[in-house]
């Protein structure tokens, strides 16, 4: 955003901009979005388009040759696990804030 920009919505002062920001909910109620990426033994799931708050605190992972394997958040909203799931159709459970 340029400088002027910025000096319409707050107070310029030494290069220092505050921004004061409130999260809002999102209405949506279903379309949650995974992309994954990743290789034979590292999955990183992408979690987007998700309602409510849109923070995901926790997601689990099952293959259709596994049981339901809890993963680790990597950065963001990527989350990550180690078990070997090529080839097997996947399920996702995800636990919003």
């Amino acid at each position: 955003m340029s400088e002027p920009a910025w000096e319409t919505i707050a107070q310029y002062r030494a290069g220092i901009v505050p921004v004061n920001y409130a999260r809002t909910t999102c209405r949506r109620t279903e379309g949650i979005r995974f992309t994954i990426t990743g290789h034979d033994y590292f999955d990183n799931v992408l979690v987007t388009n998700v309602g409510g708050s849109g923070a995901v605190s926790a997601v689990s992972v099952k293959g259709s040759a596994t049981g339901w394997t809890t993963m680790s958040r990597n950065w963001g909203a990527n989350w990550q696990n180690g078990a070997y799931l090529t080839g097997q159709s996947l399920s996702f459970k995800t636990i919003r804030d």
